[in-house]
């Protein structure tokens, strides 16, 4: 599930100082979204969406 994802990322954060993160449904949705549209050509692209991508 997304909250057990979440959690075992806030442990190591937490054992090196760092704040924890949350889930967000609308980031979310969106990287779902843009990752069925490569779907069929797997092209590494940018979204040109508004979130940061690594």
């Amino acid at each position: 599930s997304p909250q057990d994802f979440v959690g075992v990322h806030n442990v190591a954060r937490a054992q090196v100082g760092v704040g924890p993160i949350e889930w967000d449904k609308t980031v979310a949705s969106f990287a779902q979204q843009y990752a069925n549209r490569r779907l069929n050509d797997c092209r590494l692209v940018n979204s040109g969406g508004p979130y940061g991508e690594n």
